[in-house]
Parts: structure tokens; C-alpha cells; sequence
């Protein structure tokens, strides 16, 4: 039995919801990394924004102005970045700049690996389900 079979229309809008907030949300986590890895260092962080091209929400939290978007009119051939953290690291040494550099990076994987072990945890209960009917 393939489980496909199986697989209603709401799950499949739910799939497609998730597949469509993942990368940003990936992005948002990069940035976040940088962002709150500085906040540590007491650098300010004016600005981050994630997925920025397209409709975007946008608000105020903490001081920090944050407008996360979905990149629905992104271009493959787009040369702007998908996020990015406006930060003020003039107050900080050379070695806590560092250590906000290579935040966003180990954030964001620390995220892919969460993402990496639902989307293999995920089918096993789809499967179960299947072979119980």
C-alpha cells in the first residue's frame, strides 16, 4: 500500500503551508542567531529581516526592527539577500564579531537538523497508520 494513497486534501494544504513557511523560517533563525548572539555582547541590533523581497509582516520587538516575508516574487536571479541582521559591532572586540558571524550559520543548522529528523520521523506514523487499516 503506498502511503500517498492515503494522504488527504487537508494534509496535503498542510504539507504545502509548511513547504512554504520552512525557508524563511530558516532564514529567520540564521538571522535571529546573529542578532541575539550580539545582543549577548551588548551590540545592538538595528535591524533583521528575513526573506525580504515580496509582501513581508513587519513589526518592532525590543528595540529591533524585524520584517519576515514568505519570498513568494523572489527570483531565482536575484542578487539580494534572503536576510540579513543590521548590527552595530563597533563596540565589541574582533573575537565577539567572530562569534556573531558564525551564530547564524549553527543556528540555522541546529534548525536544519531539527527539520531533518521530523521529515524522517514524520512518513514512520504516516506508515503505522497505513498497515493498521
Amino acid at each position: 500500500m503506498d502511503w500517498i494513497d492515503h494522504v488527504s486534501l487537508v494534509g496535503a494544504v498542510v504539507l504545502f503551508a509548511v513547504l512554504l513557511v520552512i525557508s524563511p523560517l530558516g532564514v529567520l533563525i540564521h538571522e535571529l542567531g546573529h542578532a541575539l548572539t550580539a545582543r549577548r555582547f551588548a551590540a545592538r541590533a538595528d535591524e533583521l529581516v528575513a526573506a525580504g523581497e515580496g509582501p513581508a509582516l513587519a513589526a518592532t520587538v525590543a528595540g529591533t526592527r524585524v520584517r519576515v516575508g514568505l519570498a513568494l516574487t523572489r527570483d531565482l536571479r536575484s542578487e539580494e539577500a534572503a536576510g540579513w541582521a543590521d548590527i552595530a559591532v563597533d563596540g565589541i572586540s574582533a573575537a565577539q564579531v567572530i562569534e556573531v558571524l558564525w551564530a547564524g550559520p549553527l543556528w540555522q543548522a541546529g534548525y536544519g537538523l531539527l527539520v531533518s529528523v521530523l521529515a524522517v520521523a514524520a512518513p514512520l506514523g504516516v506508515y503505522r497508520r497505513c498497515w493498521l487499516l
